[in-house]
Protein backbone atom coordinates (compact mmCIF):
# COMPACT_ATOMS: atom_id res chain seq x y z
CA UNK A 1 0.00 0.00 0.00
CA UNK A 2 1.21 3.46 -1.17
CA UNK A 3 1.24 6.18 1.25
CA UNK A 4 -1.32 8.66 0.96
CA UNK A 5 -1.62 11.51 2.79
CA UNK A 6 -5.33 12.99 3.76
CA UNK A 7 -4.53 16.74 2.70
CA UNK A 8 -2.91 15.67 -0.92
CA UNK A 9 -6.49 13.54 -1.74
CA UNK A 10 -8.25 15.82 -0.33
CA UNK A 11 -6.58 18.54 -2.49
CA UNK A 12 -6.76 16.58 -5.36
CA UNK A 13 -10.67 15.14 -4.95
CA UNK A 14 -11.44 19.33 -4.67
CA UNK A 15 -9.66 20.01 -8.32
CA UNK A 16 -12.24 17.46 -9.51
CA UNK A 17 -15.00 18.89 -8.11
CA UNK A 18 -14.02 22.67 -9.01
CA UNK A 19 -14.11 21.39 -12.72
CA UNK A 20 -17.35 20.17 -12.61
CA UNK A 21 -19.10 22.80 -10.72
CA UNK A 22 -16.50 25.88 -12.19
CA UNK A 23 -17.46 24.88 -15.44
CA UNK A 24 -21.33 23.08 -15.30
CA UNK A 25 -23.63 24.91 -17.64
CA UNK A 26 -27.69 24.62 -16.83
CA UNK A 27 -30.58 24.87 -19.15
CA UNK A 28 -31.77 27.35 -18.29
CA UNK A 29 -31.08 30.11 -15.40
CA UNK A 30 -29.81 28.33 -12.00
CA UNK A 31 -30.13 31.76 -9.28
CA UNK A 32 -27.79 31.77 -6.12
CA UNK A 33 -30.73 30.50 -3.54
CA UNK A 34 -31.77 28.23 -5.77
CA UNK A 35 -28.17 27.09 -6.45
CA UNK A 36 -27.20 27.03 -2.48
CA UNK A 37 -30.45 25.09 -1.65
CA UNK A 38 -29.37 22.28 -4.08
CA UNK A 39 -25.56 22.28 -3.06
CA UNK A 40 -26.56 21.87 0.68
CA UNK A 41 -29.08 19.24 -0.22
CA UNK A 42 -26.71 17.44 -2.07
CA UNK A 43 -23.68 17.68 0.92
CA UNK A 44 -26.48 16.38 3.38
CA UNK A 45 -26.74 13.11 0.81
CA UNK A 46 -22.83 12.83 0.70
CA UNK A 47 -22.55 12.99 4.13
CA UNK A 48 -24.74 9.95 4.73
CA UNK A 49 -23.00 7.84 1.86
CA UNK A 50 -19.46 8.46 3.53
CA UNK A 51 -20.25 6.29 6.00
CA UNK A 52 -21.92 3.83 3.89
CA UNK A 53 -18.79 3.56 1.60
CA UNK A 54 -16.67 2.79 4.28
CA UNK A 55 -17.96 -0.73 4.31
CA UNK A 56 -18.39 -1.26 1.08
CA UNK A 57 -15.74 -4.20 -0.16
CA UNK A 58 -12.76 -3.01 -2.36
CA UNK A 59 -10.44 -6.51 -1.82
CA UNK A 60 -13.31 -8.53 -4.25
CA UNK A 61 -11.30 -8.37 -8.30
CA UNK A 62 -14.48 -7.44 -9.99
CA UNK A 63 -14.94 -4.11 -7.13
CA UNK A 64 -11.74 -3.23 -8.38
CA UNK A 65 -11.94 -3.86 -12.37
CA UNK A 66 -15.61 -1.23 -11.78
CA UNK A 67 -13.17 0.93 -9.97
CA UNK A 68 -10.71 1.35 -12.63
CA UNK A 69 -13.89 1.80 -15.22
CA UNK A 70 -15.23 4.58 -12.98
CA UNK A 71 -11.61 6.32 -13.39
CA UNK A 72 -11.52 5.83 -16.45
CA UNK A 73 -15.35 7.07 -17.02
CA UNK A 74 -14.21 10.24 -14.60
CA UNK A 75 -10.60 10.70 -16.77
CA UNK A 76 -12.69 10.69 -19.81
CA UNK A 77 -15.72 12.91 -18.63
CA UNK A 78 -13.64 15.66 -16.96
CA UNK A 79 -10.98 15.92 -20.10
CA UNK A 80 -13.80 16.38 -22.23
CA UNK A 81 -15.74 18.80 -20.39
CA UNK A 82 -12.97 21.18 -20.13
CA UNK A 83 -12.00 20.64 -23.37
CA UNK A 84 -15.64 21.58 -24.27
CA UNK A 85 -15.63 24.61 -22.11
CA UNK A 86 -12.18 26.06 -23.49
CA UNK A 87 -12.90 25.52 -26.97
CA UNK A 88 -16.59 27.70 -26.23
CA UNK A 89 -14.93 30.54 -24.38
CA UNK A 90 -11.08 30.78 -25.57
CA UNK A 91 -11.30 29.22 -28.76
CA UNK A 92 -9.88 25.44 -30.04
CA UNK A 93 -6.97 24.42 -27.35
CA UNK A 94 -7.62 20.85 -28.04
CA UNK A 95 -4.55 19.47 -29.06
CA UNK A 96 -2.59 21.44 -26.36
CA UNK A 97 -4.68 19.94 -24.20
CA UNK A 98 -4.37 16.69 -24.96
CA UNK A 99 -0.89 16.63 -25.82
CA UNK A 100 -0.19 17.68 -21.93
CA UNK A 101 -2.73 15.69 -20.61
CA UNK A 102 -0.95 12.44 -21.97
CA UNK A 103 2.54 13.54 -21.17
CA UNK A 104 1.23 14.04 -17.25
CA UNK A 105 -0.05 10.67 -17.52
CA UNK A 106 2.84 9.21 -18.27
CA UNK A 107 5.16 11.11 -16.25
CA UNK A 108 2.56 9.96 -12.69
CA UNK A 109 2.97 6.33 -14.59
CA UNK A 110 6.81 6.27 -15.35
CA UNK A 111 8.59 8.22 -13.14
CA UNK A 112 6.63 9.85 -10.18
CA UNK A 113 7.46 7.70 -7.35
CA UNK A 114 5.57 7.01 -3.72
CA UNK A 115 6.38 10.47 -2.03
CA UNK A 116 4.87 12.32 -4.99
CA UNK A 117 1.71 13.33 -3.31
CA UNK A 118 3.03 16.12 -1.52
CA UNK A 119 2.89 18.09 -4.58
CA UNK A 120 -0.71 19.13 -3.52
CA UNK A 121 0.25 22.01 -1.76
CA UNK A 122 1.34 23.47 -5.70
CA UNK A 123 -2.74 23.24 -6.45
CA UNK A 124 -3.74 24.84 -2.96
CA UNK A 125 -1.23 27.91 -3.58
CA UNK A 126 -3.09 28.27 -7.06
CA UNK A 127 -6.47 27.66 -6.09
CA UNK A 128 -5.76 30.38 -2.83
CA UNK A 129 -4.11 32.86 -5.31
CA UNK A 130 -6.86 32.55 -8.35
CA UNK A 131 -9.93 32.87 -5.54
CA UNK A 132 -8.03 35.99 -3.90
CA UNK A 133 -7.76 37.73 -7.64
CA UNK A 134 -11.40 36.79 -8.35
CA UNK A 135 -12.38 38.38 -4.87
CA UNK A 136 -10.01 41.55 -5.04
CA UNK A 137 -11.30 42.27 -9.41
CA UNK A 138 -14.81 41.95 -8.35
CA UNK A 139 -15.05 43.76 -5.24
CA UNK A 140 -16.20 47.23 -6.49
CA UNK A 141 -18.75 45.23 -8.20
CA UNK A 142 -20.21 43.63 -4.90
CA UNK A 143 -23.63 45.04 -3.97
CA UNK A 144 -26.20 43.11 -1.33
CA UNK A 145 -29.39 44.69 -3.70
CA UNK A 146 -28.30 42.28 -6.43
CA UNK A 147 -29.48 39.42 -4.38
CA UNK A 148 -32.69 40.95 -4.00
CA UNK A 149 -33.20 41.59 -7.60
CA UNK A 150 -32.74 38.16 -8.78
CA UNK A 151 -35.12 35.05 -8.41
CA UNK A 152 -35.23 34.09 -5.19
CA UNK A 153 -37.46 31.31 -5.19
CA UNK A 154 -36.62 27.75 -5.02
CA UNK A 155 -37.72 24.44 -6.97
CA UNK A 156 -36.22 21.20 -6.47
CA UNK A 157 -34.90 19.20 -9.29
CA UNK A 158 -32.73 16.26 -9.10
CA UNK A 159 -30.30 17.79 -12.25
CA UNK A 160 -29.49 20.57 -10.57
CA UNK A 161 -27.95 18.57 -7.81
CA UNK A 162 -24.04 18.82 -7.68
CA UNK A 163 -22.87 15.26 -7.43
CA UNK A 164 -19.53 14.47 -5.39
CA UNK A 165 -17.80 11.68 -7.49
CA UNK A 166 -14.82 11.81 -5.70
CA UNK A 167 -16.25 9.65 -2.51
CA UNK A 168 -16.21 6.74 -4.67
CA UNK A 169 -12.80 7.09 -5.77
CA UNK A 170 -11.04 8.65 -2.15
CA UNK A 171 -11.62 5.49 -0.10
CA UNK A 172 -9.29 3.38 -2.25
CA UNK A 173 -6.33 5.36 -1.12
CA UNK A 174 -6.77 4.61 2.54
CA UNK A 175 -6.82 1.07 4.55
CA UNK A 176 -6.96 3.42 7.31
CA UNK A 177 -11.21 3.62 8.19
CA UNK A 178 -10.52 7.09 10.11
CA UNK A 179 -8.24 8.63 7.38
CA UNK A 180 -11.23 7.62 4.61
CA UNK A 181 -13.80 9.79 6.48
CA UNK A 182 -11.51 12.38 7.32
CA UNK A 183 -10.83 13.07 3.58
CA UNK A 184 -14.16 12.00 2.44
CA UNK A 185 -15.21 15.01 5.49
CA UNK A 186 -12.69 17.56 4.59
CA UNK A 187 -13.33 17.05 0.73
CA UNK A 188 -17.24 17.61 1.50
CA UNK A 189 -16.77 20.48 3.32
CA UNK A 190 -13.86 22.65 1.77
CA UNK A 191 -15.87 22.01 -1.87
CA UNK A 192 -19.24 22.64 -0.77
CA UNK A 193 -18.25 25.75 1.26
CA UNK A 194 -16.20 27.33 -1.72
CA UNK A 195 -19.30 26.33 -4.19
CA UNK A 196 -21.37 28.49 -1.77
CA UNK A 197 -18.91 31.14 -1.43
CA UNK A 198 -18.88 31.28 -5.25
CA UNK A 199 -22.34 31.20 -5.60
CA UNK A 200 -22.64 33.93 -3.40
CA UNK A 201 -20.32 36.56 -4.63
CA UNK A 202 -21.96 35.61 -8.33
CA UNK A 203 -25.01 36.46 -6.31
CA UNK A 204 -23.59 40.17 -5.25
CA UNK A 205 -22.29 40.86 -8.09
CA UNK A 206 -24.80 40.17 -11.13
CA UNK A 207 -28.16 41.81 -11.30
CA UNK A 208 -31.13 40.05 -13.25
CA UNK A 209 -30.70 37.03 -14.86
CA UNK A 210 -28.25 37.69 -17.81
CA UNK A 211 -25.28 35.41 -16.76
CA UNK A 212 -27.15 32.75 -14.67
CA UNK A 213 -27.65 30.67 -17.55
CA UNK A 214 -23.55 30.37 -18.31
CA UNK A 215 -21.16 28.17 -16.53
CA UNK A 216 -20.40 29.75 -13.18
CA UNK A 217 -16.45 30.54 -14.01
CA UNK A 218 -17.69 32.34 -17.22
CA UNK A 219 -20.48 34.48 -15.04
CA UNK A 220 -17.71 35.42 -12.30
CA UNK A 221 -15.02 36.07 -14.98
CA UNK A 222 -17.31 38.35 -16.86
CA UNK A 223 -18.20 40.67 -13.55
CA UNK A 224 -14.63 42.12 -13.90
CA UNK A 225 -13.84 42.18 -17.55
CA UNK A 226 -13.93 46.26 -18.82
CA UNK A 227 -11.68 47.76 -21.39
CA UNK A 228 -8.70 47.59 -18.86
CA UNK A 229 -8.69 44.10 -17.81
CA UNK A 230 -10.44 42.01 -20.55
CA UNK A 231 -8.44 39.32 -20.51
CA UNK A 232 -8.48 38.17 -16.77
CA UNK A 233 -10.91 35.14 -17.63
CA UNK A 234 -8.65 33.98 -19.98
CA UNK A 235 -5.75 34.16 -17.42
CA UNK A 236 -8.05 32.84 -14.20
CA UNK A 237 -9.40 29.98 -16.45
CA UNK A 238 -5.30 28.89 -17.43
CA UNK A 239 -5.31 28.95 -13.03
CA UNK A 240 -8.49 26.24 -13.46
CA UNK A 241 -6.33 24.42 -16.07
CA UNK A 242 -4.09 23.02 -12.88
CA UNK A 243 -7.39 21.88 -11.35
CA UNK A 244 -8.32 19.85 -14.38
CA UNK A 245 -4.54 18.45 -14.18
CA UNK A 246 -4.54 17.80 -11.01
CA UNK A 247 -7.92 15.87 -11.61
CA UNK A 248 -6.07 13.66 -13.98
CA UNK A 249 -3.28 13.18 -11.43
CA UNK A 250 -5.90 12.10 -9.16
CA UNK A 251 -7.80 9.39 -11.31
CA UNK A 252 -4.20 8.41 -12.50
CA UNK A 253 -3.05 7.36 -9.15
CA UNK A 254 -6.37 5.52 -8.54
CA UNK A 255 -5.85 3.40 -11.36
CA UNK A 256 -1.91 3.04 -10.74
CA UNK A 257 -3.22 1.70 -6.33
CA UNK A 258 -6.01 -0.69 -8.37
CA UNK A 259 -3.94 -2.23 -10.42
CA UNK A 260 -1.17 -2.84 -7.75
CA UNK A 261 -3.18 -4.45 -5.50
CA UNK A 262 -4.59 -6.52 -7.78
CA UNK A 263 -1.09 -7.92 -8.72
CA UNK A 264 -0.47 -8.25 -4.77
CA UNK A 265 1.72 -5.60 -4.20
Amino acid sequence: MRKYSVNSITTLAFCCAMIDFLTFSYEGFLFPRDRIFHIFISSLIALFFIYVLQYMNNDKIYTRFLLIGFSVYRMVSIYLKFIEYFSTFHGSNKVGITILTAILIITICKFMGDKNYEIYVFFVIFNIVSSMIILILSFNEINIMNLYCNDISFSFKYNKLPIFWELLAIPMFFDNKKDRINSSKKYIIITTSFMIIATLLQGLCVQGNMLYSAPPLQSIMQIFTTDTVRRFDYILTIFQTFNYFGSIMLYTWLIKEIIAKIKGV
